[in-house]
């Protein structure tokens, strides 16, 4: 098995949540964890027993980050999706080519790693930040739709301030400037 990169150097344990086993794995763990980082869509978690109300009761210092596509609640919180999605949803896909040109996808490190991973790692620094002071943990939700969103309102708000108000692909920041963009 290859190992990923943002993994060298962590301890790491393989549980299966369709097994009381491994449900009751994570609970014990839960018990001395400073952060448990909840990948899933919502009502997963509650559904085995180990949504924030059970998990904090058992530990109060406990920061439970959620980190979800779109959020807990709303009419897209329950639907599967990808960066691609988030970007889309977002508005910031239509930022990534010229005009006239169909944007082309950054990779998929906008939502998930800067919109969703970076935000809810800022979220969950916020919280143990709080917790040293007042002594309790906290569940911290972080959309990856959501973070997206505010990583381009310096790009919506420059529009409106006539800073960011041509065409795409004709602005200072996205290849409209000469010292700003790619050449062969």
């Amino acid at each position: 098995v290859r190992a990923c990169a943002a993994c060298v150097g962590k301890r790491s344990i393989a549980v299966n949540l369709k097994k009381a086993e491994g449900v009751d794995i994570v609970r014990r763990l839960a018990e001395q964890a400073d952060v448990l980082i909840e990948p899933y869509r919502p009502g997963v978690m509650e559904r085995m027993g180990l949504g924030p109300a059970e998990l904090m009761a058992a530990n109060p210092r406990l920061v439970y980050a959620r980190l979800t596509g779109f959020g807990q609640s709303g009419p897209l919180a329950p639907r599967a999706a990808h960066d691609i999605n988030y970007l889309a949803i977002s508005g910031a896909l239509s930022m990534f080519c010229r005009t006239g040109d169909r944007p082309l996808p950054p990779v998929n490190i906008l939502a998930d790693f800067a919109g969703g991973g970076m935000l809810c790692a800022m979220g969950i620094m916020s919280a143990l930040l709080e917790r040293a002071r007042s002594g309790a943990g906290q569940v911290i939700d972080s959309a990856m739709v959501d973070g997206v969103a505010y990583l381009t309102s310096f790009v919506h708000k420059s529009g409106h301030l006539g800073i960011w108000s041509n065409p795409r692909g004709s602005n200072l920041l996205d290849g409209g400037a000469p010292f700003y963009d790619t050449y062969r």
